[in-house]
């Protein structure tokens, strides 16, 4: 069944993918001038929040989509309250969703320059915007090395994913 109001707030949760980033960033700033909350590392993690939320909203809800709640209801059956059957039977279902989804947020937060720009003090020196800085004056050899192993590490990342699920599916 559908809840009065769902659409609604799929379409708040999913603003901000939806949004350009620089109109986040400018946004997020004019935010936190109006807060008058000093630049740095928590409006840096207040907008990176916010930016990342439809990602794990989207995997989330598809996976609620296609969740059995055949299990859910047994649990209920069997004496499970209802923390209890969330606990030990829903977010089992769901843990991969969110850990995809924290994968992805994590991925387009590192990947984000122009947010960050814009909520971070003097103080505060990301990766990508230190990489992005560093294009207009030439790359350091350090930064090279950085993003060689950066590489490395995604392909090791996705080679252990691949004979995960090959190991997985074999013993379907």
């Amino acid at each position: 069944s559908t809840l009065p109001g769902r659409g609604a707030v799929e379409y708040i949760a999913l603003l901000p993918m939806m949004t350009p980033e620089i109109i986040m960033g400018m946004v997020s700033l004019t935010f936190f001038s109006l807060l008058s909350l000093p630049f740095g590392m928590l409006t840096l993690f207040i907008a990176h929040t916010a930016f990342c939320i439809p990602y794990i909203y989207t995997e989330v809800t598809a996976c609620l989509e296609s969740l059995d709640y055949s299990a859910i209801e047994a649990a209920r059956d069997l004496g499970a309250g209802r923390l209890t059957a969330f606990f030990a039977v829903t977010l089992p279902m769901l843990s991969p969703a969110v850990i995809s989804g924290m994968f992805l947020s994590f991925a387009m937060s590192f990947d984000d320059v122009i947010i960050s720009i814009f909520v971070t003090g003097v103080s505060v020196n990301t990766l990508p915007i230190k990489v992005y800085t560093q294009i207009k004056t030439g790359l350091s050899p350090k930064i090279n090395a950085l993003c060689t192993i950066m590489l490395a590490v995604s392909v090791l990342c996705l080679t252990i994913a691949g004979i995960l699920k090959k190991i997985h599916q074999k013993h379907s």
